[in-house]
């Protein structure tokens, strides 16, 4: 399986021990489907990389988003 530039980035953010939001994703990388992405990543990483859901402030109040991690 051939990585593309995507998820390159997505990977060396979270090496660095980054979380990453499907947000920040989408402002940072151009990343529409972060869970896509992180799906393709796991394969490589065998699991290790979590998800957590936090709460996020939006323009109409709070909303749940994932938050993505690689767990050590």
């Amino acid at each position: 399986m051939k990585k593309d530039f995507q998820i390159d980035r997505i990977e060396k953010w979270l090496l660095r021990g980054r979380k990453l939001t499907p947000i920040q994703a989408l402002e940072k990388f151009g990343c529409f489907r972060l869970g896509a992405r992180i799906h393709e990543l796991n394969k490589w990483y065998q699991g290790s990389i979590k998800k957590k859901m936090i709460k996020v402030a939006t323009r109409s109040g709070w909303t749940r988003v994932a938050q993505y991690y690689l767990e050590e």
